[in-house]
């Protein structure tokens, strides 16, 4: 371990970190286009603490900087729109708002802690049991910010399926051969925002080659005579094709 290094931070202390560190921009004089935001919505932005405003910012993620509000005003909202979007649904418009306002070019302080609490959420993510992709909107948050998906080590927790052998590791094995394999071996050119696979490369030509390999399909052999499931029959004879393939 790199003792001249700090520990990563908790989501816990990067969150409160986020908060201090935004928290000079106070949003008291936000007003929008008087044609479509009222003195009310406005209003209705300012009568609690940021941290506890809930659905009254979904309306104002669509319009934050365009007919509503400024840059120093979408600041101060920053780390409440972060902890509410950074891995939902409107994850995408979280981050086309960040791109809008030039967040890379923010002072130093700003970006870091922006950077730090999504690492962390990130990480955190990464430890939770479950399947071996994030949640999807918030590794589309990491790809579409430019973000390093270190510690990610997905051949780690593809392969604690393989040896697993129960009957429920080897169908979540055959799910993901099933759901990403395609996209896998034959990616097609990215539209709009790119996928894992087409953004990271190196790490599609990694898990390719790992579920190429003879032990994968004899995995799922064995798995399949065991237990026997349809899925993981398709899955085996998916990658008996694909080895196939120049």
């Amino acid at each position: 371990m790199d003792r001249s290094k700090p520990p990563p931070a908790t989501r816990k202390s990067a969150l409160e970190a986020l908060y201090a560190t935004f928290n000079r921009y106070d949003g008291i004089h936000l007003e929008g286009c008087p044609h479509c935001i009222s003195f009310e919505d406005s209003a209705a932005l300012r009568r609690a603490p940021v941290r506890r405003l809930g659905g009254e910012l979904y309306r104002y993620l669509f319009k934050a900087m365009t007919t509503w509000g400024t840059e120093e005003d979408f600041k101060h909202f920053v780390p409440r729109l972060l902890e509410l979007y950074a891995s939902s649904a409107d994850a995408w418009l979280l981050c086309d708002k960040l791109a809008y306002a030039r967040w890379r070019s923010w002072p130093a302080l700003e970006r870091g802690a922006v950077e730090s609490y999504l690492l962390s959420l990130w990480r955190e993510r990464l430890a939770e049991d479950g399947p071996p992709l994030p949640g999807v909107a918030l590794l589309d948050t990491m790809l579409s910010l430019g973000l390093d998906l270190a510690p990610y080590d997905l051949r780690a927790k593809l392969e604690a399926w393989r040896s697993a052998q129960s009957r429920e590791s080897i169908r979540s094995l055959a799910r993901f051969v099933l759901e990403h394999g395609d996209a896998l071996s034959w990616p097609s050119p990215p539209t709009g925002r790119p996928t894992l696979w087409q953004a990271r490369p190196e790490i599609a030509a990694e898990v390719r080659a790992w579920l190429l390999e003879p032990a994968t399909r004899a995995g799922l052999e064995a798995g399949f005579l065991e237990h026997g499931d349809d899925e993981v029959a398709r899955a085996f004879d998916w990658l008996e094709v694909a080895a196939q393939e120049p």
